[in-house]
């Protein structure tokens, strides 16, 4: 019965994947990002019997996913076909971006990948006093004056490695760009930040025509992006820059390869959801709601807005690790995992919400003018994700403020060009 529920619920994830691709939803990428996290080692751990929860346990957690993905699955068919032929258009339309005011928005996105850069730096050399000498606790300690700038910066610039790769821009702009970019992950060694310039990349291959050549392509990104999330998470324990420019890099890499194998890092964020349903949690934030409550409030910080809950991540932190408690640190159990802690069995039925929410943003997409969809992938690629993974406030956080920033450079460039 056990295997039956299992394939039954892979098969879900396969035919969701496949719906999303086939109405070209950027939804895809929590869909893809859902199944490494959660569908494929999970299905390992039923089959090899290696996880330390009893059975019962992860068959619940079948079902409950199972449940959730088949009634999306049935609701979503309804709003892609209520919706018709409209779909997310990433080629065909590429000529538009050589126009004047087009190429003066790029260069915004370009100056405020600059910027990024620029905080970072001077973020960084206040609390160590140089690059190179700086950790990963060093990046940490930055003054959230310069660091919170610089992320939200840097997500909502991230789509310019595909914009100067669509209209060939210079060696020395998409050099600089490139450089930009390794400052920042350099500095912040923040998985996150792999998102942005290389997600819509992928995802533009994935759209095109050419499915053959386009498909390849996309596989060695992916490919590349699952192992430098892997990579960064290893560097950043290796001290400063100068110290981890020191070690073997081959080594390093394999051990990369050997945590994905093993199941490590991004793959044992399921652990958590096990751990909810296995255990009777006693905490008074838990099946409340309290990540969708505060989401109600997303614009207001919590000084104004005192009603307005703290950050669940850190209550499944306390909850998870109740020896470390009120160290501000944050917890993610994947997206189930959280839908869970917030609502226990009652969170199936959220997948309204969720259909909604998606479809909602593939309405933006589609009524979007070329560019602004091509600058809304890079933040809405790292939400996508960070909702695979459970962050669900910080994904829904992202999306917002990125889409307002870019609304925002999209205005002022036409204004400017009407003087």
């Amino acid at each position: 019965m056990n295997y039956i529920l299992l394939v039954f619920m892979n098969l879900l994830f396969i035919i969701i994947i496949v719906n999303e691709y086939r109405v070209k939803s950027l939804s895809i990428l929590f869909w893809s990002a859902a199944f490494l996290t959660f569908s494929l080692p999970h299905s390992l751990d039923i089959i090899l019997g290696s996880n330390l929860y009893p059975t019962n346990v992860l068959t619940y957690a079948t079902i409950y996913v199972l449940l959730f993905n088949l009634m999306f699955l049935l609701l979503r068919s309804v709003t892609t076909y209520m919706r018709g032929k409209g779909t997310l258009k990433l080629f065909g339309e590429e000529k538009i971006l050589y126009s004047d005011r087009e190429n003066k928005f790029i260069n915004c996105l370009f100056s405020l990948l600059g910027l990024s850069t620029l905080l970072l730096i001077i973020g960084i050399i206040d609390v160590s006093g140089s690059i190179i000498n700086s950790s990963w606790s060093d990046g940490t300690r930055i003054s959230s004056i310069f660091s919170l700038p610089a992320r939200y910066f840097f997500i909502t610039s991230g789509s310019i490695l595909l914009f100067q790769n669509i209209i060939q821009k210079g060696v020395l702009v998409k050099f600089l760009s490139f450089i930009f970019i390794v400052i920042n992950v350099l500095i912040t060694r923040a998985r996150i930040l792999l998102i942005p310039p290389i997600v819509p990349i992928a995802m533009y291959y994935i759209f095109q025509k050419d499915t053959k050549s386009s498909f390849l392509k996309s596989i060695v990104v992916a490919t590349f992006f699952v192992i430098a999330v892997f990579f960064i998470q290893d560097f950043r324990y290796l001290g400063s820059i100068s110290n981890a420019l020191t070690y073997d890099f081959l080594g390093i890499l394999r051990r990369s390869i050997e945590r994905i194998i093993s199941g490590e890092g991004e793959f044992s964020l399921r652990n958590g959801f096990y751990y909810f349903i296995y255990n009777e949690v006693n905490h008074p934030n838990f099946y409340s709601g309290a990540t969708y409550i505060r989401l109600l409030f997303l614009p207001f910080p919590s000084s104004i807005i005192k009603v307005k809950p703290r950050d669940f991540a850190m209550d499944m932190w306390d909850v998870i690790n109740p020896t470390r408690t009120g160290i501000g640190g944050t917890y993610h159990p994947t997206f189930w995992g959280d839908l869970y802690g917030n609502f226990g069995d009652y969170g199936i039925l959220l997948f309204i919400i969720w259909v909604f929410f998606f479809s909602f943003i593939d309405y933006i997409f589609i009524k979007s003018p070329y560019i602004i969809r091509i600058s809304l992938m890079a933040p809405y690629a790292t939400m996508y994700f960070l909702l695979a993974r459970g962050a669900i406030y910080n994904a829904i956080t992202i999306g917002f403020y990125s889409t307002i920033a870019i609304s925002i450079i999209y205005l002022i460039t036409r204004i400017k060009l009407k003087r």
